[in-house]
């Protein structure tokens, strides 16, 4: 009867009994290697504490090294003393010029070596009571015209190319805010690398002044009446 007993246990397997045992052994087994306990075939699945650590180990390394890279600021460049921004205009009577002599600007550019690679990020603002036009009735018309909110470039996208003697071109893709009205615009740069980790950049860029809501300005009761289309050039030196 006994030796029945014994048959039975092992033959039919019941509930809890068999099946209960080799988990039993297999956690044993498992435990004395130092490994996590469970069924053979959980067990089998599961990594060697060693490997493990490695794993977990050269996992931390990766994030640590890729979070540092990312969190690593590019450098920032700002516009230098006599960088000049200036707008060029017509008029039935003669040709007219304004200086943004207080244009603020930011710059974060990648580095190749002496070479800009590339440009993250650019803030240009002009305060429109800034412009002179060194005639006092035309700074008050045109900054009537323009009204009180800055005008600023934001950029959206960029490409530099490669230098050439350290000279190299950029095309600037941004946001062009004048008069509240915000539209997108395109500027084309010329750069030059210069001593002291400092870059030059001209260019000229067309802007339509009724495209942002902006009356050309007029003077002497309308006698005279400005052109739609005006330019603003730059001639700015970037420093760190």
């Amino acid at each position: 009867m006994a030796r029945r007993g014994r048959a039975d246990v092992r033959g039919q397997a019941p509930q809890g009994g068999e099946v209960r045992g080799l988990r039993t052994i297999a956690d044993r087994r498992w435990q004395r290697a130092g490994r996590p306990t469970g069924t053979l075939a959980s067990s089998a699945l599961a990594l060697p504490p060693a490997m493990t650590l490695r794993t977990r180990s050269l996992l931390l390394v990766t994030v640590l090294v890729l979070g540092v890279a990312g969190w690593q600021a590019l450098p920032r460049f700002t516009f230098a003393s006599g960088s000049r921004v200036w707008v060029e205009g017509t008029s039935n009577v003669h040709d007219w010029s304004c200086d943004a002599g207080q244009t603020s600007a930011t710059l974060d550019a990648a580095l190749s070596g002496s070479a800009i690679s590339g440009l993250s990020a650019l803030t240009v603002t002009v305060p429109v009571a800034g412009l002179d036009c060194d005639n006092g009735i035309m700074n008050g018309k045109l900054r009537d015209a323009l009204g009180s909110s800055p005008i600023r470039f934001t950029l959206t996208s960029a490409r530099v190319g490669s230098p050439n003697n350290g000279r190299f071109l950029i095309e600037a893709d941004g946001q062009l805010s004048i008069h509240g009205t915000t539209r997108t615009q395109r500027v084309r740069a010329n750069g030059q690398a210069l001593s002291g980790g400092r870059f030059r950049f001209t260019g000229e860029v067309p802007v339509t002044m009724s495209q942002f809501g902006v009356a050309p300005p007029r003077a002497m009761a309308g006698a005279l009446r400005t052109g739609d289309a005006v330019t603003v050039r730059f001639d700015v030196t970037a420093t760190r």
